[in-house]
């Protein structure tokens, strides 16, 4: 089944949902905050098991040593976002 990504414009929380494509919403509630999240575009791949860790690999090379390193993909969208790298829905800086 398809994994779908929601985007909230309130506060910027991610959020996967996962149902068949008969079943996806262009809209969901937001988790963190309640409003109203809408679905975007994600360029997932197949998910490689003997593949390294994308997050970790990332983060080796973003994050300083010593600053608390992002644990999900909605932390490390914040992160990016936070730092100037890149604006709320993806595009670079």
């Amino acid at each position: 089944m398809p994994i779908y990504e929601y985007e909230c414009p309130e506060c910027g929380a991610i959020t996967e949902d996962i149902c068949p494509m008969s079943g996806r919403k262009d809209i969901i509630t937001c988790n963190e905050c309640g409003g109203d999240a809408k679905r975007t575009m994600s360029f997932r791949g197949i998910v490689n098991p003997d593949a390294p860790n994308w997050l970790g690999s990332a983060c080796e090379l973003l994050v300083p040593d010593g600053e608390r390193r992002p644990e999900t993909r909605a932390e490390y969208n914040r992160y990016l976002s936070d730092n100037g790298i890149v604006e709320r829905g993806g595009r670079e800086v």
